[in-house]
């Protein structure tokens, strides 16, 4: 499939909209929406759009063929990303890198979920160790029916829960042992985690509270 066109200055615009270059147009386009979180696939996909483009005006001069491909792909590649789906919105903050300290403590971070509304805060952190988040009860009265929620980069969730933890003490857990409601083990390799949420009761009939961090 070709389209003709004219540039200023009477040079031809010729795109050939080849096998090659469609399935180019396709991939970059999938991998630009798939809400991944990783600003690394969403880089390939802007790569693939261009590439596709490139291809097809391969007919062209080379300021339609480089740069005017370029200024199209970016241009479907934002309106893609930024736009429906919003796949960008899954992109890490800035400052992830730095969200573990030496001891490996995660940031604390909001939730902004409607059924976590008018729970107190726990006093409590979490951090990361030998492969486990390690949850620890700061306060000075003992958690009860704890519950540790993963929330994906896609908003998928997956739980883990702890009858009671002391005063002081903490509870360590794997990725791998959190479960969906369907029974599914969590998979990091295919569900990037971005929030882990712990609820639980403060004492003995205590009101819930609730702590957040940043993955």
């Amino acid at each position: 499939m070709t389209a003709d066109a004219a540039a200023p200055g009477g040079r031809p615009i010729r795109f050939a909209f080849t096998p090659g270059a469609i399935i180019l147009f396709i991939i970059g386009l999938a991998l630009t929406a798939w809400p991944s979180g990783s600003v690394g696939l969403a880089s390939a996909g802007l790569a693939l759009l261009w590439i596709g483009g490139v291809i097809a005006g391969r007919h062209s001069g080379p300021m339609i063929r480089f740069g005017g491909t370029f200024f199209l792909a970016s241009a479907i590649w934002a309106a893609l990303g930024f736009g429906f789906p919003g796949s960008f919105n899954r992109w890490p903050a800035a400052d992830d890198g730095n969200a573990r300290t030496a001891n490996g403590t995660l940031p604390v971070t909001i939730v902004d979920d409607p059924k976590y509304k008018g729970l107190v805060a726990l006093v409590a952190s979490v951090r990361t160790s030998g492969g486990q988040f390690v949850v620890t009860n700061e306060s000075t009265q003992p958690w009860e029916n704890a519950t540790f929620t993963i929330v994906g980069a896609a908003g998928d969730e997956y739980e883990f829960r702890v009858d009671e933890i002391a005063p002081g003490k903490s509870a360590g857990v794997a990725p791998a042992r959190f479960t969906s409601i369907k029974g599914g083990r969590f998979n990091p390799q295919r569900a990037r985690p971005r929030t882990l949420i712990v609820t639980a009761e403060i004492g003995a009939g205590g009101p819930t509270g609730i702590y957040a961090v940043r993955l």
